[in-house]
């Protein structure tokens, strides 16, 4: 009785450290796509807006780095701010004109649902 136990656990490791990989990678390509924004509009000399606009490129990244870093929490909150962190992230693509990076955003969102949803019963289990 106690291989598949043993073996669900590594399968939940497994989810878990994709996850926080896939965040990590997230808020690097946000980084990225924040930098060329960024830097394109103060091509345009709108200074100001792109101070504001870097200002919650940042938070977005800081929340994706937050997120990888609690991801190993056995709490209800964590899966919860996870989940969270990963629809707010994915509602932002929907703002703006669609580029390469944002559908990569996209993909990796996609794929830290898939990682995170099957966690639920580790988040939820009373310890």
């Amino acid at each position: 009785m106690k291989v598949p136990r043993k073996r669900s656990q590594l399968i939940q490791e497994k989810r878990r450290r994709t996850a926080r990989f896939l965040f990590y990678l997230n808020a690097v390509v946000w980084l990225v796509n924040g930098a060329i924004f960024i830097s394109k509009m103060i091509a345009d000399s709108n200074t100001i807006t792109a101070a504001l606009v870097a200002f919650f490129f940042l938070i977005n990244v800081l929340a994706l780095v937050v997120a990888a870093r609690i991801i190993d929490s056995q709490e209800k909150w964590v899966f919860t701010a996870a989940l969270a962190i990963t629809g707010a992230n994915t509602l932002m693509l929907a703002l703006g004109l669609p580029d390469i990076l944002d559908v990569v955003s996209l993909a990796i969102n996609l794929i830290i649902f898939a990682n995170l949803i099957p966690l639920k019963s580790y988040y939820y289990k009373e310890a």
